[in-house]
């Protein structure tokens, strides 16, 4: 015996599956971050565990651990030396040209518009 028809069946089965993903979607916003905070140490963590055990067979297990930590730091330090400064300097040029930056937005839609209205007018 059925209760629904396919019809039925089908459209609550659709009906259902949005509104799991919906509320899925909305818990995720609030753990979102979180996660990837977890999923980026879990990453990292992978490849210095990679990195110490390609240098295992090498370097006693200590030796490895410290050498991979050391060179882990210097790349991040000349990461962060050569690519933070520019960074920061084209975000200070952007707010900086910002206001000019809009009014040129503002007047090429101006003549955009005028173009559009004397193309389009009937």
């Amino acid at each position: 015996m059925h209760i629904f028809s396919p019809v039925q069946q089908f459209l609550l089965t659709w009906l259902l599956f949005l509104v799991t993903g919906w509320a899925t979607l909305n818990a995720l916003s609030y753990v979102g971050e979180l996660l990837s905070i977890l999923i980026t140490a879990g990453l990292i963590a992978f490849y210095l565990t990679m990195l110490l055990l390609l240098l295992q067979p090498f370097l006693p297990r200590n030796v490895a651990a410290v050498l991979v930590y050391l060179v882990t730091g210097f790349v991040v330090v000349i990461i962060g030396v050569t690519l933070v400064p520019p960074v920061f300097n084209q975000a200070r040029l952007f707010v900086t040209n910002l206001p000019s930056l809009v009014d040129s937005a503002q007047d090429q839609l101006t003549s955009f518009q005028t173009w559009c209205a004397a193309q389009f007018a009937i």
